[in-house]
């Protein structure tokens, strides 16, 4: 026979042997993670003090269901149980630690519980009756796409696969060019990361890279076992792995790289040049203390709304419900851009305050020792930015008017019709190929 104290100290009845109590569990543990982390691997560290006091049961379990994520709080106490009558046992403790990186982070008090966002800004009006030429109709007539649904040669272009042609080239480049040039100016360093990530780095950033719905894309076990970057987020946060922040000032990055994922397309929306499976993004990404992190995440949304609006876009700005949170964070807003051909909204970027759900799993630590912060956003999805901008900006006489901002990186006011004779080149499939 035994009891429980609020603290997890157990004593046996009898032969007076007390078990561990908490204080030396979480001291166990982090003797386990220093002998992984001396062996170059990512160990992380749960935030066990908190999921296994039993007064926060009842939250944890709320929470889990809330975001319709996996994670199992009571395996984790049913383990704890376990551990304690086996405190030398490693693959009890491995298990106990598994269990617990499988509980999402928290959840902002004030997020909306279900499904359904709450719209916090709109920004443009609708035009209603509006014609007008989807992204592709427009780009198929005026020879700027190459993309798989558009008769392109599969020996060049694979499943939801693209090219852009002429000016539309240009557009994304100019895109990127300004994004960024806005982003530095505001104090954001610019950071060149890689497209190939350890798995490990993948999973400590809250991203699924097994099981049938996992959308990451991974090399052979003999090439590495690394895996393609779905966003450049992983890669930043990456760096500041097992490091401190200087002076606990936050670290603000930018960067732009292509993102990979094997995403499948669920419904009509995402059929077409909605959902790819290769892309061109420009992110944010910041480390800050744990009273940082809410302002932060309000300044990356106070840049997308500005950048959005001078790239003169109708849109509105959502803050996510706990259903759409993911693992990894707290708080999250989504913004989304109107799509005429559609008749639908279509998300354009995203902000999540990650709080130290991250830099728990990779040792991002503040000056003082604390976990920090982590903050992201997008500034610039390219692809939809395109749709949304092409759709958006059509005139009656067909042309596509370049937003004002970005005219001086493309020393142009509208799109022109691309007259290279390779965009009217059409594939003709040969009975000889051998690749066919």
């Amino acid at each position: 026979m035994f009891s429980i104290c609020s603290r997890c100290m157990v004593t046996f009845h009898g032969n007076h042997r007390k078990a561990l109590p908490l204080i030396q569990l979480i001291n166990n543990v982090a003797t386990h993670q220093k002998s992984v982390n001396e062996s170059g691997s990512l160990e992380p560290v749960p935030d066990l003090e908190y999921l296994l006091d039993k007064s926060n049961l009842k939250t944890i379990r709320e929470n889990i269901q809330n975001r319709k994520g996996v994670g199992d709080i009571d395996l984790l106490h049913r383990v704890f149980e376990t551990y304690k009558l086996q405190p030398d046992n490693s693959a009890v403790l491995e298990k106990l630690q598994n269990v617990a990186l499988m509980i999402p982070n928290k959840s902002s008090p004030d997020t909306i519980i279900g499904k359904v966002p709450k719209v916090v800004k709109e920004y443009g009006q609708i035009q209603e009756g509006t014609k007008c030429q989807s992204f592709e109709q427009v780009c198929r007539n005026q020879g700027l796409l190459k993309f798989q649904s558009l008769s392109t040669s599969p020996l060049v272009l694979g499943s939801r696969s693209y090219m852009l042609l002429g000016d539309l080239a240009r557009l994304e480049r100019a895109l990127v060019r300004w994004t960024l040039d806005k982003l530095i100016a505001k104090g954001w360093s610019y950071v060149s990361v890689p497209d190939l990530l350890p798995e490990n780095l993948i999973n400590a950033c809250g991203f699924v890279t097994t099981g049938r719905q996992n959308q990451i894309y991974k090399l052979r076990h003999d090439q590495g076992g690394h895996c393609l970057a779905g966003t450049s987020e992983m890669s930043m946060a990456g760096l500041y792995a097992g490091r401190s922040m200087p002076d606990n000032k936050p670290i603000k990055m930018c960067t732009y790289s292509q993102c990979f994922r094997a995403e499948e397309a669920k419904n009509r929306v995402d059929k077409g040049f909605y959902r790819l499976h290769q892309f061109t993004k420009v992110e944010m990404f910041a480390v800050c203390t744990p009273t940082e992190s809410e302002g932060l995440l309000q300044e990356i949304v106070d840049i997308q709304c500005e950048l959005f609006s001078e790239l003169e876009l109708c849109y509105k700005l959502l803050e996510m419900p706990s259903e759409e949170l993911g693992a990894a964070a707290y708080k999250k807003y989504d913004v989304e851009a109107w799509l005429h051909h559609l008749g639908h909204w279509g998300e354009i970027s995203s902000a999540s305050n990650c709080t130290d759900y991250q830099a728990r799993r990779l040792s991002i630590l503040t000056d003082d020792k604390q976990f920090a912060h982590t903050v992201n956003g997008t500034g610039c999805a390219v692809p939809r930015l395109l749709m949304a901008i092409i759709e958006q900006n059509q005139a009656s006489n067909g042309y596509i008017k370049v937003p004002e901002c970005l005219q001086p990186y493309l020393k142009l006011q509208h799109l022109r019709p691309n007259k290279d004779i390779s965009s009217r080149l059409h594939f003709v499939r040969s009975r000889q190929s051998k690749y066919f």
